[in-house]
């Protein structure tokens, strides 16, 4: 009876430290993560109609890749906290978006889907999408991104 309790015990001290261990692994891998802290693909449409980015149009990051269907994919280590820039200039525009990424942690793993709409004759820029970052124990949140500007103002910034 004794060693069967004792068996028992183990068992359960065994099972609890084995919980612990994936708790904690879970914690851990995203601050050892060495993969690209922020990644993201911007889409562009003008007056309806899905515009195809080139690669001269796109700019920032450490990596910038123009996808099959046109648009581009952004990537950059990106292991400080603070914000990051990248740049996309349509012929459409004048001017150049700039999207702002802002990590406000150094460890965070950030994903966004951005997508762009111009429209030439109300001279609006309007874009939504949705950002993605982990909370302090891991877990992947979701926002989403949304807004409106004229063509007119001195800078268009797209920023969250």
């Amino acid at each position: 009876m004794k060693k069967a309790v004792k068996i028992a015990f183990m068992v359960i001290i065994i099972a609890a430290l084995l919980l612990a261990a994936c708790f904690f692994a879970r914690l851990t891998y995203y601050r050892a993560y060495s993969g690209s802290r922020l990644t993201g693909t911007v889409t562009v449409t003008v007056d309806g109609e899905v515009y195809k980015l080139k690669k001269d149009q796109v700019s920032g990051g450490d990596t910038v890749k123009i996808k099959k269907g046109g648009s581009a994919y952004f990537s950059a280590a990106a292991g400080e906290y603070g914000r990051y820039m990248f740049f996309v200039r349509p012929e459409a525009l004048d001017d150049t978006v700039e999207i702002s990424v802002m990590k406000s942690k150094w460890w965070d793993i950030k994903r966004f889907e951005l997508n762009i709409s111009i429209d030439t004759k109300k001279g609006t820029v309007t874009y939504s999408g949705t950002s993605s970052s982990l909370t302090d124990l891991g877990q992947r949140k979701s926002s989403k991104i949304k807004g409106r500007q004229d063509t007119s103002e001195d800078r268009l910034v797209i920023m969250f």
